[in-house]
């Protein structure tokens, strides 16, 4: 399938035919996938600084599909991330891979790191919470 047109904001749908489904899949499958991704878009970060594909401080057409390339892998892997935090953990393997997508939501650098600290605490709380018989 040739794709003509890109949006910078991610769309989760080309040609009508939907190509990012992370509800259709497990905890595990999430966090291969997140993890997968977050690698690529490290990829494509460290090659979009590079001065063939940054020239001064406009993007040459390049360097400008690159970046929104990097865009929509970061919009899928935050549509992971939201799927993974609304889901019920099922096993105790689930609910490992569900506290690094906790984790990964305060280590973001976003808040400071007592209030990270808080949330964090918070949340794993409730898992732990939930683990309980």
């Amino acid at each position: 399938m040739i794709v003509t047109t890109f949006q910078p904001v991610f769309n989760p749908h080309f040609e009508g035919e939907p190509i990012f489904e992370p509800e259709k899949l497990s905890m595990e499958g999430l966090f291969a996938l997140a993890d997968a991704l977050r690698t690529v878009a490290e990829v494509i970060s460290g090659l979009s600084s590079q001065p063939r594909f940054c020239d001064g401080e406009q993007l040459p057409p390049h360097g400008d599909m690159l970046q929104r390339l990097c865009e929509y892998i970061n919009g899928a892997r935050s549509l992971i991330h939201e799927e993974a935090l609304k889901r019920p953990p099922e096993t105790d393997a689930d609910r490992r891979r569900k506290v690094f997508f906790v984790a990964e939501e305060y280590a973001d650098g976003s808040c400071g790191p007592l209030s990270a600290l808080c949330g964090l605490s918070r949340e794993l709380g409730k898992l732990a919470e939930e683990a309980r018989p």
